[in-house]
């Protein structure tokens, strides 16, 4: 709804790189547009995040869903429910 979505992981490296997947896929932009938007000399260092290469920092984070999406709202949770 409203290209809502969730994503939930255990692994904080996966779990950002399957946010940032996502939301490019949804906005539909390639890696390469991605990194044009941030200024990366090439899509791989963009990429790297996507891959869970690289994990970036909160600010860098925002900095990356900006590039990817400048009027989305992100919300982030954490779960204290453990699987069973």
């Amino acid at each position: 709804k409203n290209g809502a979505f969730e994503v939930a992981s255990s692994d904080s490296r996966h779990m950002v790189s399957l946010l940032l997947q996502r939301k490019r896929q949804l906005s539909g932009l390639s890696l390469s547009q991605v990194a044009d938007r941030l200024g990366f000399s090439s899509r791989n260092s963009y990429a790297r995040y996507e891959r869970g290469q690289t994990v970036p920092t909160l600010g860098k984070l925002g900095e990356l869903l900006h590039a990817v999406n400048p009027n989305a709202d992100i919300v982030i949770n954490e779960s204290t429910t453990t699987a069973k």
